[in-house]
């Protein structure tokens, strides 16, 4: 099976909206790579992702400053485990227009040893 980015999530954010994107499924390993926005709010605010694991804790992960009337954009890389979900919230008072991308990869990613809480 070839991997290659796709989209993973894309939409309007309305103001003060937390959305869910997707939740990764049994068995695979998501990859989030790059999200491109545009503020249509109309002042200085943030995005935020989140990455919400199968019966934890919703955590923050990603922050992104906004600008009202420009694009914003995140690159980096971000594994996400089976059952994790996706989040992504606007805090500002106006949309925010997103695309989110990365690969979907077949089987979970292995335990790094020492990294289980416990």
């Amino acid at each position: 099976m070839p991997v290659r980015s796709d989209r993973l999530g894309a939409g309007i954010l309305g103001a003060a909206i937390n959305h869910l994107v997707l939740t990764v499924p049994p068995a695979a390993t998501v990859l989030v790579k790059s999200v491109y926005g545009y503020s249509g709010a109309s002042a200085a605010s943030r995005v935020l992702l989140h990455g919400t694991p199968a019966g934890g804790t919703q955590l923050a992960i990603i922050e992104i400053a906004t600008t009202p009337q420009k694009a914003w954009r995140w690159d980096g890389w971000w594994a996400l485990d089976p059952g994790t979900e996706l989040r992504i919230q606007n805090l500002a008072d106006g949309n925010q227009f997103y695309w989110i991308s990365g690969a979907r990869l077949p089987g979970a990613a292995p335990e790094l040893p020492g990294t289980k809480p416990t």
